[in-house]
């Protein structure tokens, strides 16, 4: 890629001189670029997501010391890191992307427990048609299925419940750590950090699970190990008390996704006006 310096900002028109890289009013970079493809592929990483050594070096720093990531963000080190909300956006980008590629849209952990939860409602829910008789008919009537519309929520709006349950997640840590004295902000950054490296242990479970049927549970039981020790080294609590903690906002998490999956077939039966 050649790139030549302008004696004008092409952003911002101001002018420049032959020393300066970037351009003091703006901040854009002193180049006239012939943008080829590669170009514009490296401009979209380099502008939008960092695509430097800045992501390797954050990445590095939040496997190999859980918690630590979060500590150095509010200890003021945000220049080192890229910032936790772009990294947790960027790593979901990438690893949706790659499942995709593998033509799996849902987590094999996930699926596991959807496929035999859903299924287990369906068969004792179809085992209720010869005893349900008119609610039954009436249903029929309606075009529903209980037992379907579970599976589908659990299993086709999985993605969804990963990508924007983040603030339930924090909150729950929030209260669960309430008496150390910390902001909902900092449990906010702590869970973004968590839920980053459960993108890549799902990744890396459905990757490795092609292989073995184990290695998605394996990389189950590393998240979970991974989130505690973050808690750990954040809070300051012992291991035991942070793994009880973590277990407990991980039951209460799939108690909300239920609830959530509750209130939408109900909605579904009262405009279909089943209530009534």
């Amino acid at each position: 890629m050649n790139d030549l310096k302008t004696k004008t900002c092409l952003n911002c028109s101001s002018d420049l001189l032959e020393h300066q890289n970037y351009c003091p009013n703006c901040g854009q970079k002193n180049r006239k670029v012939d943008y080829r493809l590669r170009d514009l592929l490296l401009h979209f990483f380099e502008d939008y997501f960092a695509f430097d050594n800045k992501i390797i070096q954050t990445l590095i720093l939040l496997i190999k010391k859980p918690g630590q990531l979060s500590l150095a963000f509010f200890e003021g080190k945000r220049m080192s890191y890229v910032l936790p909300l772009k990294l947790y956006f960027f790593v979901a980008f990438i690893s949706l992307l790659l499942m995709s590629a593998l033509d799996l849209f849902t987590f094999q952990s996930q699926d596991s427990f959807v496929d035999g939860f859903s299924e287990g409602i369906e068969i004792s829910y179809d085992s209720s048609e010869d005893s349900g008789g008119e609610e039954q008919a009436e249903i029929d009537a309606l075009g529903l299925d209980v037992g379907k519309d579970i599976s589908y929520v659990l299993k086709e709006k999985s993605a969804l419940f990963i990508l924007f349950e983040m603030p339930v997640f924090a909150f729950f840590i929030y209260l669960f750590f309430y008496k150390k004295n910390r902001y909902y902000t900092e449990a906010f950054v702590v869970a973004l950090h968590i839920q980053t490296l459960f993108f890549i242990s799902i990744f890396l479970g459905k990757l490795l699970g092609m292989i073995s049927p184990m290695a998605s549970l394996f990389f189950i039981l590393v998240y979970l190990v991974y989130a505690t020790l973050s808690l750990k080294r954040y809070y300051q609590n012992g291991l035991v008390v942070s793994f009880m903690k973590l277990f407990a906002i991980q039951l209460l998490q799939v108690l909300v996704v239920l609830g959530i999956t509750v209130l939408y077939i109900f909605i579904r039966l009262y405009s279909s006006g089943f209530t009534q």
